[in-house]
């Protein structure tokens, strides 16, 4: 599947994958996020900015509707994206990667 959810998904622990609570949903989001925009400055692309949206939706019955829109160049711009289900949220991610003229 995923790129993302290959190097990442698989060190989220099956403590973390029970939580209910959204605060610490959201925090285990914005540690991953960190971590791929880290590892994403550390290869070397100067000339590419990387953006990493992550989504965390509550398994509480509430909904949320994200839209984006972007400058793409289809020819040198990329992207991936990967979900996580934890017990009190589902964790949406878009990693970006795109190319600075």
């Amino acid at each position: 599947s995923s790129g993302i959810n290959a190097e990442y998904g698989d060190d989220v622990s099956d403590e973390q994958r029970a939580w209910e609570d959204f605060k610490h949903c959201v925090k285990l989001g914005q540690d991953l996020s960190d971590r791929v925009i880290k590892e994403c400055h550390g290869i070397g692309l100067t000339r590419y900015r990387f953006i990493c949206n992550v989504t965390a939706l509550s398994r509480s019955g509430a909904s949320a509707q994200q839209v984006s829109r972007e400058l793409w160049d289809h020819n040198r711009d990329t992207w991936d994206e990967t979900s996580l289900k934890l017990a009190g949220a589902d964790l949406f991610f878009q990693l970006y990667c795109v190319y600075l003229d």
